[in-house]
């Protein structure tokens, strides 16, 4: 943002990056509030982080096309 030369890009630019932060303490939010960020309760967060790798793992070992796929 510093570098642009023209008041009007910087000024887009900076209502840009506005409307990211809000969006982001928006879902950030949302988040916390369903329970599925725990920004205070570390060992929280990290049981749900390890569940949420276990539930990847098994659906990455799940066999969701049958073996033969022509048609």
């Amino acid at each position: 943002m510093t570098e642009t030369a023209s008041p009007d890009v910087r000024a887009l630019l900076r209502k840009q990056l506005m409307q990211g932060i809000a969006m982001h303490q928006e879902i950030t939010e949302l988040m916390i509030s369903k329970k599925w960020f725990h920004p205070y309760e570390l060992s929280e967060q990290y049981k749900l982080d390890q569940l949420s790798a276990k539930n990847t793992i098994m659906v990455g070992n799940m066999n969701l096309f049958p073996d033969e796929t022509n048609r």
